[in-house]
């Protein structure tokens, strides 16, 4: 078992100063857009941009940030609904392609304060949200969840039940909602969820963040899916717990150096210098993206990135990857072809995200939405 204590540095302590939210009015007043015209094949992302970037555009729209899709050079912005308050936020998009799951607070997040919101899923072929919790508790956005799909019917996510934390399962297509299990208030809270699914373990993440330092006391935790086996990830001897990163699927997992199954036996040793910084799986979990970082000075002030790219089937592979610039945060696309790259320019509290897509088949960076590159507090998503 293990009790770990991470210093988080560079855009982390961006990350964690942008804890946001939103008010979603799920009522008539939520009107539905025109569905998007896609013939011309061109990739459109969604993208969550603030008011003060699209008011001159929509006077008439309310909410303090919106929900938009946006052609991949930056133009054709569409809003996605009007009638909306608030914050508003995507936390993830479904297996189908077809939903999108929605936080909602009505007042923006403070860092070491928690509060509740609403938890909604959206299919984009409806005109309103259906409501999955009142209750769910706020997340650092985007980049700690607290909300997962489990399949294209079941939703996992963290929320508040007679002010006890929990977690909760929501079955969307019977519209019933179970406690699956309740987090003991003497750890730490729950930081992020990390894997979730529907026959397999659910894995969390512990830990305390502080605006003061930017410290999180973590630990890392799992149960069954249905509140059975809890048990603490950790070492043997107590020793330092090497890097960890589960697969969405949770068969897979990156512990160190090597990739493990479900039952924690090696598949295979990566060929690395030093343990990955971070790990981004595919929604198959066949592919997962790493980095690894190599550090210079002794404070590691000056460091190098190097990416890798390790793909599973019946014969695994492992390559390096060739990318110039830091990568800060990663998502897949849908079809697991490209990777959508989040890369922080500035100083800190001054960072403007330009984001880049990298291809596999042909191993070429492209910068994508020029037209934002002044802007810096935005995000951006594969659109389904």
């Amino acid at each position: 078992m293990l009790y770990m204590r991470l210093k988080i540095v560079g855009p982390w302590i961006f990350f964690l100063f942008v804890l946001t939210s939103f008010t979603f009015a799920c009522s008539s007043q939520v009107e539905r857009i025109p569905e998007l015209d896609t013939s011309n094949n061109d990739t459109r992302f969604i993208l969550v941009l603030p008011k003060e970037h699209w008011q001159t555009l929509f006077p008439d729209m309310q909410g303090e940030v919106n929900i938009f899709s946006i052609g991949s050079d930056g133009t054709d912005l569409r809003p996605l609904f009007f009638g909306v308050r608030g914050y508003n936020y995507v936390e993830g998009i479904s297996f189908s392609q077809n939903e999108l799951l929605l936080s909602s607070f009505s007042e923006a997040q403070v860092l070491g304060k928690q509060s509740l919101g609403n938890l909604y899923v959206w299919n984009i072929k409806d005109a309103a949200p259906m409501l999955i919790s009142n209750s769910y508790v706020a997340g650092g956005y985007p980049f700690t969840p607290k909300a997962l799909w489990l399949s294209n019917n079941e939703v996992i996510y963290v929320g508040e039940q007679g002010n006890e934390i929990a977690l909760f399962k929501t079955y969307l297509n019977e519209n019933i909602t179970d406690r699956v299990f309740g987090l003991d208030s003497s750890i730490h809270p729950l930081l992020r969820l990390l894997s979730a699914s529907t026959n397999g373990f659910i894995y969390w993440q512990n830990g305390t963040i502080t605006p003061e330092t930017s410290i999180i006391e973590t630990d890392f935790w799992r149960v069954g899916p249905n509140g059975e086996d809890l048990a603490r990830v950790g070492t043997k001897d107590g020793t330092k717990l090497p890097f960890f990163s589960v697969s969405p699927n949770g068969n897979l997992i990156v512990h160190g150096k090597s990739i493990l199954d479900k039952n924690f036996n090696t598949i295979v040793e990566l060929p690395l210098i030093n343990e990955p910084t971070d790990a981004y799986w595919s929604e198959s979990s066949e592919q997962v993206f790493l980095s690894m970082r190599i550090c210079h000075t002794p404070a590691c002030v000056e460091y190098e990135m190097s990416y890798y790219i390790w793909q599973h089937s019946f014969v695994s592979s492992f390559a390096q990857i060739d990318i110039d610039i830091t990568v800060n945060w990663a998502l897949w696309s849908p079809n697991e072809k490209q990777i959508l790259l989040y890369h922080y320019s500035g100083i800190t509290n001054q960072w403007k995200l330009l984001p880049f897509v990298f291809d596999l088949d042909s191993g070429e960076l492209e910068a994508i939405l020029p037209n934002l590159k002044d802007i810096a507090n935005y995000y951006v998503f594969w659109a389904p």
